[in-house]
């Protein structure tokens, strides 16, 4: 590990916390630019805003810092202190610290620089890392708690208000001269006619929310995220209860999986709940409400013979027109043969609400023969592998390639934030600023395409070897027609196909067998 005396590269690394003044990243970045310039250091700066989550997979900075210090690009790491690093658990910690002890990094302060392969430095990071991460659990529990007394109280506490409402934040100084968030909600006007010709379709109880979403995107009305409608935002949207001046938060029980992901784990009961009247203007009365709960309650109800379990093909078989899953319903018995056959059918609609002109099929024995026949077709079989073989060093070449347009990606986002940091110290002007960013912003957009295009080359070849398929097809001969359920079938279809697209020309019908 080199001396301190010997840093000369650093990365100054910033990050805004719940709870700190609007001013504080400013101080922050201040003290330590200050402090570099002061120590002759060469200084890179990643900033992070308050909308970080805990762990450090949550932060996409601290995480693109990280495989940088992994790499040796800088001699240390600057912050206000170690929690702006990491306030995250156990394995946070660990990861953390492997990043820095593999590259011999130092972590630094304004009052004392780290080597964590010191013991007694990397005891006193731990203690500091137990401390913080108690801390910023308080913090959470305490800004949970103000969440839940707001909702009571009537208050918006969960970001963007539903459409057509805005949520305006203020910042204003209070009486001890600090600054303070004040806001309110308020209604945009053109959507809420927006708003009003939904709920009213949906009250004649003529309209259900697909027509409705295909209405909407006729008339070329766009979502608050200016995206096209859908049967699944139009239905949120009128079934929520913000609409006739209700908070509710807290209505389901979340936790985090092995892999720091959040899950709901129970749906609470309305009695749990945290719920508030808000003065905000109302867009529908409780008796509208009611009446929409009741014409949802009957639009879901499924016809019995439309309620449908697992079909041999259920998962693997896609429109070859437009790329969408086929559906699959069953049918009626048949009067002549006294057989009962299920039906497959694209059922996708464009945005306007038009059907995919895709023909379905009944799926009798002539159609699973076929798809029996197109697994099992030799020759077909051996047209893919050789279609798609590619050697062990071509992929090779492949992924270094990859992992030199990841470097340079990263070298163009570390330019980019050079740039940006050159026009807050008032060497670059606002004009100059806006036309380095976009040259930088056109590279990274085309490093990265190509990337994608090389992943996607990879990916497309690395199939199974023709003695694995070939043994596969004969598990699959041989066990097809002992197959009791469709359940099974499915199953067995999964250990060799992949996808199966399914097209149809008039009596012609092609499926094209994709496999793993």
């Amino acid at each position: 590990m080199i001396n301190e005396r010997d840093i000369k590269k650093v990365a100054i690394y910033l990050r805004k916390s719940r709870g700190d003044e609007e001013d504080v990243l400013k101080k922050h970045r201040t003290t330590l630019v200050k402090l570099c310039k002061k120590n002759n250091y060469e200084y890179s700066i990643f900033e992070e805003g308050i909308k970080s989550g805990e762990s450090v997979d949550e932060r996409p900075i601290v995480t693109q810092l990280l495989d940088l210090v992994t790499k040796s690009e800088f001699d240390g790491v600057l912050v206000a202190k170690y929690d702006r690093l990491s306030r995250g658990d156990l394995k946070d910690f660990g990861r953390v610290i492997d990043a820095f002890r593999y590259s011999d990094t130092f972590i630094m302060t304004s009052n004392k620089n780290f080597n964590v392969n010191d013991l007694n430095d990397y005891m006193q990071l731990a203690i500091e890392g137990v401390f913080s991460n108690a801390e910023l659990k308080r913090i959470i529990e305490r800004f949970q708690d103000g969440k839940r007394a707001g909702a009571e109280q009537g208050k918006w506490t969960n970001g963007s208000p539903p459409f057509p409402y805005i949520y305006n934040k203020k910042v204003k100084i209070n009486i001890n001269g600090k600054q303070e968030v004040a806001s309110e909600i308020s209604i945009d006007k053109k959507r809420k006619k927006v708003y009003n010709i939904m709920k009213n379709m949906y009250l004649t109880g003529n309209y259900g929310t697909e027509k409705i979403a295909f209405y909407l995107n006729k008339q070329g009305y766009k979502t608050a995220k200016n995206k096209n409608w859908s049967s699944n935002a139009v239905s949120r949207l009128l079934l929520h209860e913000f609409h006739m001046g209700v908070m509710i938060y807290g209505k389901n029980e979340w936790k985090k999986d092995i892999n720091g992901k959040k899950k709901i784990t129970r749906k609470k009961d309305r009695s749990e709940w945290h719920i508030g009247t808000g003065d905000w203007e109302t867009l529908k009365t409780p008796e509208e409400h009611n009446k929409i709960l009741e014409i949802s309650k009957r639009n879901n109800k499924i016809p019995s013979r439309s309620k449908q379990g697992v079909f041999p093909t259920t998962g693997l078989m896609f429109c070859k027109k437009c790329g969408y899953s086929m559906r699959y319903s069953i049918g009626k018995v048949e009067a002549k043969t006294g057989k009962q056959y299920n039906l497959t059918k694209c059922t996708h609609k464009n945005a306007i609400g038009e059907t995919c002109p895709q023909v379905g099929k009944k799926m009798d024995e002539d159609f699973y023969n076929a798809l029996y026949n197109s697994i099992i077709n030799d020759n077909l079989n051996n047209h893919i592998i050789e279609e798609s073989k590619i050697n062990k060093k071509e992929i090779e070449e492949i992924e270094f390639l990859i992992e030199e347009l990841n470097q340079e990606i990263i070298k163009q986002e570390v330019a980019l934030k050079k740039v940006k940091e050159a026009y807050r110290e008032d060497i670059y002007t606002l004009t100059e600023l806006k036309e380095e960013k976009k040259i930088i912003d056109n590279i990274i957009k085309d490093k990265k395409q190509k990337k994608q295009e090389l992943e996607e080359k990879i990916a497309s070849t690395k199939r199974m070897s023709k003695e694995e398929l070939n043994s596969r097809i004969k598990y699959f001969k041989n066990n097809w027609r002992k197959c009791t359920t469709p359940k099974q079938q499915n199953n067995l279809l999964k250990t060799i196909v992949k996808r199966i697209n399914y097209d149809r020309e008039g009596y012609n019908i092609t499926l094209e067998v994709e496999y793993l």
